[in-house]
């Protein structure tokens, strides 16, 4: 039993995008296809279609669901579940943003079960690996909004009523279900989310998708699931935060803690939950099981199974990393 509980690391799976880019492999060294479009590599997920096959020890080349079935409450944890579809809780993916994404809102769980979606809410977070000068999201917007669904006139005239914020390297943003959002391009984000696919589109800037033809809009649907109020801490800027760990976010679905430092970091997965280590700067290495190690970098996704026990994570100089439970 032993020789499969262990830290896992996963295989990408690439997504193209009309809105993706190359800057998954210049910033993160991903393998992804020449001459394609890339928006999205999953790196930890359990979908119909899009399961993610581990790539070390033991399970090597075994999709996630051989370690969920054998191994049941040492790899998910004694206070942690499957969804109601059977399936790992979270989706965790690197986005490029090269150019905007639409403009759009999730539903909450019980929104999603009420327009009869094959999946839960989605409540995300993202963290900003790479920004250029000036790069901007939008978060939120003016409850004037819900006028123009009324005059059916969603176009251009939308803009001034979305709430922009600049963003740089180093900034943690909470979206949870219900906030409109979007990335204007020009940026790289690691996004941890519930396992959901559910996007209503508000407004795509008047262009098509990788087919040639307009991509679908969901107006209904997205005026029946809008939040306007916008939660505490919702953006946090940790570039300048060294030698700390620091508490982000505590949500029904997951928890969030930001750690920079330069010295052992020792831990313990205590059999409650799993935890997942993504290394946002740096390298190292997790030693587990007092004599074991694998190494990892930026673009590595871990999963730490909730039967681990003690581990230590051993930076080759500085690291930072958030720590998922």
């Amino acid at each position: 039993m032993t020789d499969k509980i262990y830290p896992l690391k996963f295989a990408p799976i690439f997504k193209e995008k009309v809105w993706g880019g190359t800057r998954l492999k210049d910033i993160l060294n991903k393998d992804i296809p020449f001459n394609t479009l890339i928006g999205e590599s999953w790196e930890l997920t359990d979908r119909a279609h899009d399961v993610s096959i581990i790539s070390n020890g033991y399970f090597a080349g075994k999709s996630l669901r051989v370690p969920m079935y054998e191994l049941g409450n040492a790899l998910l944890g004694t206070r942690r579940t499957c969804d109601a579809w059977g399936r790992f809780p979270l989706l965790v993916k690197f986005l490029d943003a090269s150019e905007k994404l639409s403009v759009q809102v999730h539903p909450n769980d019980k929104q999603a079960q009420q327009f009869e979606e094959d999946d839960p809410g989605k409540t995300e977070m993202w963290y900003v690996l790479y920004a250029e000068p000036h790069a901007k999201i939008i978060y939120g917007c003016d409850k004037k909004l819900a006028d123009l669904y009324t005059h059916n006139n969603i176009d251009f005239s939308i803009e001034p009523l979305l709430h922009s914020y600049t963003i740089q390297a180093g900034d943690f943003i909470f979206v949870p279900a219900g906030q409109i959002h979007t990335m204007y391009g020009g940026c790289v984000i690691l996004e941890i989310q519930q396992n959901s696919d559910v996007t209503y589109r508000i407004y795509d800037w008047g262009r098509v998708g990788l087919d040639g033809l307009p991509r679908p809009l969901h107006f209904a649907k997205s005026l029946q699931c809008i939040d306007y109020e916008k939660p505490k801490n919702h953006i946090q800027h940790l570039a300048h935060i060294t030698e700390a760990s620091v508490k982000l976010i505590n949500c029904p679905y997951f928890k969030a803690h930001y750690v920079s430092t330069s010295k052992y970091f020792t831990d313990e997965c205590s059999g409650e939950m799993f935890k997942i280590i993504a290394p946002v700067y740096g390298a190292g290495s997790i030693l587990f099981d007092k004599t074991k190690s694998i190494s990892f970098r930026l673009g590595d996704i871990i999963l730490l199974p909730a039967a681990l026990g003690n581990y230590t994570i051993i930076p080759d100089s500085t690291i930072r990393f958030l720590l998922i439970s």
